[in-house]
């Protein structure tokens, strides 16, 4: 009766820390999809913020380029 009671106690404590360890991972499993939504939305940003300076860089380039040509008519218009 005695080998009963202390295996039936076992088991008990054994299934107690099999639950401790499933919350545990389902802990982690649910930090580690946060972890990974964060990342997408990062990712997300960092992909918008890399199109608008893509943006504007074309934007400056053709300002620069008409700048030049500006320049280069005023220094043939004073020359002339």
């Amino acid at each position: 009766m005695v080998e009963t009671t202390d295996s039936a106690r076992q088991i008990a404590l054994i299934t107690q820390q099999q639950q401790t360890g499933t919350e545990q991972v389902t802990q982690s499993m649910d930090e580690i999809r946060d972890l990974l939504n964060q990342t997408v939305i990062g990712s997300k940003e960092s992909t918008e913020a890399a199109q608008e300076l893509m943006q504007l860089s074309e934007m400056l380039r053709v300002l620069v380029f008409n700048f030049k040509l500006n320049e280069d008519s005023d220094v043939e218009d004073s020359v002339a």
